[in-house]
Formats: C-alpha cells, structure tokens, sequence
C-alpha cells in the first residue's frame, strides 16, 4: 500500500504532462465534466436556496402555532339546530389560557381595516388588537422601543406597536417613538416599530410590515367592537404536541359552545406545522431531484471519460505491454489509469465548480423580487459535489484501468 501512495505523485504529473501535450483531444470531454460540475453545483444551490427561503419565510410568522376560528355548526346537538354562529368572546381565552398544558402561549386577536391619521399624513392599513403573548407565537422581533406587555393590556394604555414600513409611512425619516397618531378619533402613542420582515408564509406576504399592533380591549374599545374575539392562537411548547393540543382545545371549547364532537366546522382549527409538513416535503423531494439530475448530468460526462480512457488504452497498447514486461505489476497499471482519469476529472471538476459558484453568485445579485428564492452556496452543496465527482472519476477509470491491467505483454508486442 505505502509502496502504491508513493506511485500516485508521479503518475499524476505524468498525467499533467500528457494532457497539455494533448489537451485538444481532451476539450470535449473536458467540456462535458466542466458544465457537470457546476450543474451539480449550481442545481444544489438552487434546492439549498429553496429549502432556506421556505424555513425563512415560516419562521418570519411563527411556524408552531394553531389558529382557531369560530364559523356555524353543521348539526343540531343538545336541542339547539344547526346552522348557529359561533361567536368567541374572552371566557374562551380565559379558559384556553387555564386548560391548555401544551400550550406555550395563548393569544387573542381582532384583525382591522382602518385608517391612522398624523398631522400630515392618512394611511389606511390593517390593525391588530391582541394579546401581548402575540409578540412569542408569531416572531415580532422589535427594532426600536418595546413590544405590547400585559400591563398595557390590565390599564388599558391607549399604545402602539407598528410595522417597519408602517412607521416610515406615517412618520418619515421621524423617529416615530413618542408619536401619536388618531385611530378613529382615539389617539395612540408609539412605543415600537418591529424589525422589518419582508416576505413571509401564511399573511398576506409582508403584511406585518404594515400593520398596527395596539392592546386588545384598548383596540376594541376603540373600534366599538364589545367583548368579541375573531381569532385564538395557541403556540406549540414541541412540535409532537400538535394532537394533544388540539384535543385540549376540543375539550375546553366544545362544551361550553354545546358543539357535537364531529362538528369541525363549528370551530375551525388551522395547524401550521401541519400545513407546512408536506410543503417542506416538496421542497426536501424538489432538492433531490435537482440534485439527480445534476449527477446524472455529471454521470453522462464520466461515460465521455471512460470512452476516451478506452481509447487511449487501446492507442497505448504498446506501452503499457512494455511496462508489464519491465515489471510493472497489474496493480501499476491500475493505478496509473485511474490516476490519469482522476486528473481529468478533478481538472473539469474545479473548473466546473469555479463556473457553478460563479452563476450561482451572479444569480444573488440580480434585482429579483423578495418571493423569489436564490440559490444558496454552503459547504454541504460543495462536499457533495466533491463526493459526487470522486465517484464519477472512480467510476469512469475503473473499466479503462481493468482493461489496461490485463494486457497480455507477449500478445501486445508481437509484430504483426
């Protein structure tokens, strides 16, 4: 073994030597493994770029969280007929908060369409009444000031939160914190503005960019709206809680709203870790494909090196028959063959590597639109290229170094 180590740097210069004086024979070939690699790299790329931009966009907006929504029962039970609104008000907070051990966190919200006035601007948007527990089950991370807290909620302070282009909307190159601004009349002071978020899954793309954050009842009260709530959320302690958690929820609401346990229509429950299940299965399923066909695109190249290896083989008949009889054991020709191949190989890999990185950066600085993903170089996407192209240099000089090693020196040098 140590003996074939020490063969293996000068077979390899060897194999420089004879690709410059003959790399116009190699071009095609060459040709072929150079846009190998970087299809491998740059399609991998693309997968990683995908797969990064779906978990980006869930995590903006929380991604283990129930909502649950009142609609209309579907059948009659306890003597009341089907077709009843169900309406949530803050006993059903109260008694989610008491009776969900899965829970991390309970939150309330009533969503608005309204308008905010400053001194010199209106700007119609969307405002959210809620639960401070909002800020944890949906990622509001706050840029400047603070968030919305329960003491807010308990005094009823007349405070807002807002979006970061909301606030560059009302208020300008203004620092907005101190700001007041009316909201149907009630006026509202500014304690924070959210990190902006850009794009995000499951709200209207950058909407919480947009919106007003302000306490629920104050929010309410505001917008004459009483006791009613329009949406509940329960944020996930760990994700294999998702069932217990919805049957804590079943059992603490349906009762009280007299619901029969098949009425799901009733009080709808929307789970985000179930409906990102299977989108990150696509995008798990769409990385390996990609993946697959940049293979089999290097793979087709590894066949043009082992026809050329064959070639050259025969070409040098000759030669390798005088080495077996110098000596040269099967193993030297082995290893000289896949040597030479590797060479190839490595050769195209690197410039093919260098060309995919390349495309793959240039791509990043294109003016794309914020829900288009880019692809996303990392060292896995290099180390399985580099695992990819040493199978594909194994494999296309194992059947040339076979053929090579057993060469018959007594048939090859006999004069025809």
């Amino acid at each position: 073994a140590r003996r074939l180590l020490g063969l293996i740097g000068p077979l390899a210069s060897e194999a420089i030597e004879q690709f410059r004086a003959d790399w116009r024979g190699h071009v095609l070939t060459l040709t072929g493994i150079v846009w190998g690699a970087a299809a491998v790299i740059l399609l991998l790329s693309l997968g990683a770029g995908f797969t990064q931009f779906l978990d980006l966009g869930f995590d903006k907006t929380g991604d283990r969280w129930l909502q649950l929504d009142d609609g209309y029962t579907t059948t009659a039970f306890g003597g009341r007929r089907p077709g009843r609104a169900i309406d949530f008000e803050d006993e059903d907070l109260a008694l989610l908060r008491a009776g969900t051990s899965s829970a991390s966190a309970v939150a309330a919200e009533n969503q608005y369409l309204v308008s905010l006035e400053t001194s010199l601007r209106t700007r119609a948007t969307v405002v959210s009444a809620a639960s401070a527990s909002l800020q944890h089950i949906q990622n509001h991370a706050v840029r400047r000031g603070r968030y919305l807290d329960t003491g807010d909620e308990r005094q009823g302070r007349r405070v807002a939160v807002l979006g970061a282009e909301l606030a560059s909307s009302l208020f300008g190159a203004t620092d907005p914190l101190g700001r007041r601004f009316q909201l149907e009349g009630t006026p509202f002071e500014v304690i924070g503005v959210l990190e902006r978020k850009g794009f995000q899954f499951f709200t209207h793309m950058d909407i919480h960019d947009r919106m007003a954050f302000v306490p629920l009842v104050v929010g309410r009260r505001a917008l004459g709206d009483a006791r009613a709530v329009h949406h509940l959320y329960l944020n996930l302690r760990r994700i294999e809680d998702e069932p217990a958690l919805r049957e804590e929820a079943r059992a603490v609401l349906w009762p009280r709203h007299h619901l029969s346990d098949g009425d799901d229509e009733a009080i709808q429950i929307t789970s985000v870790p179930r409906e990102t299940e299977p989108i990150r299965n696509i995008a798990f399923a769409l990385t390996v494909m990609l993946g697959c066909v940049g293979t089999i695109t290097l793979a087709m190249a590894g066949v043009g090196v082992a026809n050329l290896m064959l070639a050259i083989v025969n070409e040098r008949r000759r030669e390798l028959a005088m080495r077996r009889a110098c000596g040269a054991r099967r193993t030297d020709l082995l290893l000289q063959l896949v040597v030479e191949t590797s060479v190839i190989v490595l050769l195209g890999g690197v410039l093919g590597g260098a060309l995919g990185l390349a495309l793959a950066f240039t791509i990043t600085l294109l003016p794309l639109p914020a829900d288009i993903p880019v692809p996303r170089v990392s060292t896995s996407v290099v180390l399985t290229t580099f695992a990819v192209l040493t199978a594909t240099g194994l494999s296309a000089g194992l059947l040339p170094a076979r053929t090579a090693s057993r060469i018959d020196p007594a048939a090859a040098l006999r004069v025809s």
